[in-house]
């Protein structure tokens, strides 16, 4: 007689949510209000905070874990502190004159910051007599910024971007800069090369969306320590990451205007907006199941340049503890974890 074949019972594996929001850094209101007015504060900031809990956040038995959701507030200027200075050169055959323009940390679509620095060039070269100037983008349908004077013959000018470590003159004020070489400044935000240095009548830059930031990593040094396998990238710096979030509108085209001449252009990353990714494919972690995930982690959030999003000042010039700081906002990831 033919023995009964029972099968074999399947069970899915089991998962469990571990979420993590920023703003959790603090203890309650009264720590948050107290902190975010001290810069100095060691979690004032959202790119850079542990999270510091007495108890364990997850016990263990878990063999994986992926990031399968982020909600993450864009409120980072495209012009901040690093990228809101640049250096400038005027000559008009008789005398000279060089300095740097400091503009205001702030979003600026392509057409308003056009507009600023048209203004503060004027300013500046205004001693050497030089006539109307004119700063475009989008000019002859490219996503550029032109720069051009209507001025004698002879007056020629130039941009250049800032040294690490010299000391600058803005208004009354020395300024050093303290930024090393692989920081965007607004001499590359407004897509300037090699070829601007030289003074001429006229600057074109190449295609810019005058963004300062593309994508950036979400990094966890404690979650990430059990990767038996590392992540890698064409940075210079490499971080295992939880996550890369490309300053995009979700996969989709921003509703508005997309003809680069028109002042209403604006790309993503120069006004604020909210990122949501829902990963299809998460990433998978692995994970020790006898160890817990405990309450003391740290989150750090890196741009691309693989340095992790300062503290901006609303005066990027001013002595520290000098200039009211921007408030950013918290963000907030789901884990899935889950077991063989």
């Amino acid at each position: 007689m033919a023995t009964k074949d029972i099968g074999t019972t399947i069970r899915p594996a089991s998962t469990a949510l571990l979420t993590i929001d920023s703003e959790d850094r603090f203890a309650n209101w009264v720590e948050k209000r107290r902190d975010m007015s001290n810069p100095k504060a060691p979690n004032y900031s959202p790119y850079n905070f542990s999270l510091i809990k007495n108890a364990v956040l997850v016990n263990g038995y878990m063999t994986r874990l992926a990031v399968s959701e982020v909600v993450f507030p864009w409120t980072y200027p495209n012009i901040n502190n690093q990228t809101s200075i640049i250096g400038y050169f005027g000559d008009n055959g008789v005398l000279n004159t060089s300095g740097v323009i400091a503009l205001p940390p702030g979003f600026y679509t392509p057409s308003e910051l056009a507009t600023i620095f048209q203004t503060s060039l004027q300013t500046v070269f205004a001693t050497l007599g030089a006539g109307t100037m004119t700063c475009s983008y989008g000019v002859g349908g490219l996503p550029r910024f032109v720069v051009s004077f209507t001025a004698p013959p002879t007056f020629n000018f130039s941009f250049t971007p800032l040294v690490y470590g010299q000391a600058y003159t803005v208004g009354v004020n020395n300024y050093i800069w303290n930024y090393p070489s692989n920081t965007k400044q607004l001499f590359d935000v407004m897509g300037f090369t090699n070829d601007n240095l030289v003074p001429a009548s006229f600057q074109i830059g190449q295609a810019t969306f005058a963004q300062a930031v593309r994508y950036i990593d979400i990094i966890s040094p404690q979650l990430t320590a059990n990767q038996g396998l590392p992540d890698a990238t064409s940075q210079s710096i490499s971080d295992s990451a939880l996550c890369r979030l490309y300053i995009t509108a979700n996969g989709e085209l921003p509703t508005g205007t997309y003809n680069v001449q028109d002042p209403l252009f604006a790309p993503v990353g120069t006004q604020p907006f909210t990122i949501y990714r829902q990963f299809t494919v998460p990433k998978q972690i692995q994970w020790n199941a006898f160890m817990p995930i405990q309450g003391r982690i740290q989150f750090q959030v890196l741009d691309d340049n693989g340095i992790v999003l300062p503290t901006i000042s609303t005066n990027p010039t001013a002595v520290y503890g000098q200039a009211d700081f921007i408030a950013y906002s918290d963000w907030s990831m789901s884990l899935l974890l889950s077991e063989n």
